[in-house]
């Protein structure tokens, strides 16, 4: 039973710092919304790209449209 909570924090720890290794996302300067969601938005855009790579190594004619999206949405206003 005390294992879990390890295995929790190790997987959480991996979700977010990868996306800051690989150069996806920023530690967020401070508490602000906008700071905020553009972490979060380098975390979503990092797992999209690598869930992207993953199935274009699977299947090479593989074209999603999350990839689009996600460029799309890249671009500010």
């Amino acid at each position: 039973m005390r294992i879990l909570p390890i295995i929790i924090i190790t997987g959480l720890i991996i979700f977010f710092c990868l996306p800051i290794v690989g150069g996806y996302a920023d530690l967020p300067t401070d508490l602000s919304p906008d700071s905020v969601g553009n972490f979060l938005g380098g975390v979503t855009r990092y797992w999209i790209s690598l869930k992207d790579i993953v199935m274009q190594a699977i299947n090479p004619s593989t074209v999603t449209e999350m990839s689009f999206i996600v460029c799309i949405s890249s671009y500010k206003i």
